[in-house]
């Protein structure tokens, strides 16, 4: 995974001149400026296309920005260094709040997962990941496994104590 760029000085100001936190915009921004020749308002909704993997992303000045991103820096006044994860797993929902610059290791451990899986001989495979290692272990039943994989999870990142994404069956697993 490469590295995302970090806008300099001047693009920073570019970004903040040119668009502002909305959240009744789907992106959660807003265009503070008008652009006649591609039909831009000031109040239109901003950065409103999608990327591959489902985020709201935008072009400034040339610069393809990814929505969040912006929202992070507008409302934290410093662009993130690292990855920002969503807290609540939604990659539509850009509020402030649920906005976070975490490491990583944290963002792809809060990924929704069920966290355990049948094993075939009646019994449930509950695993967790950190720096590598593996976590497992087998329970008799569902509900054991479940709890096991959230208290493990919890003990592993404590920063996320709680916060966890998970899938509640296999239907949502589709999803």
């Amino acid at each position: 995974m490469t590295k995302a760029r970090i806008p300099a000085g001047e693009e920073l100001a570019l970004i903040r001149g040119c668009l502002a936190i909305e959240e009744r915009s789907p992106s959660g921004l807003v265009w503070l400026v008008s652009i006649p020749s591609i039909g831009i308002e000031p109040g239109d909704a901003a950065f409103t296309t999608k990327d591959r993997g489902g985020y709201y992303c935008g072009v400034l000045a040339r610069i393809r920005l990814l929505a969040h991103r912006v929202v992070f820096f507008l409302h934290n006044s410093y662009w993130p260094g690292g990855p920002i994860d969503h807290i609540d797993g939604c990659r539509n929902n850009n509020a402030p709040d649920n906005l976070r610059e975490v490491t990583h290791a944290v963002n792809n451990a809060n990924v929704r997962a069920k966290g355990y899986s049948a094993t075939g001989r009646g019994t449930f495979k509950a695993e967790v990941w950190k720096g590598g290692k593996r976590y497992r272990k087998n329970f008799p039943d569902e509900l054991s496994a479940r709890k096991w994989y959230l208290e493990m999870k919890d003990k592993l990142y404590p920063e996320l104590a709680g916060q966890w994404q998970w899938i509640a069956n296999e239907e949502d697993a589709a999803a």
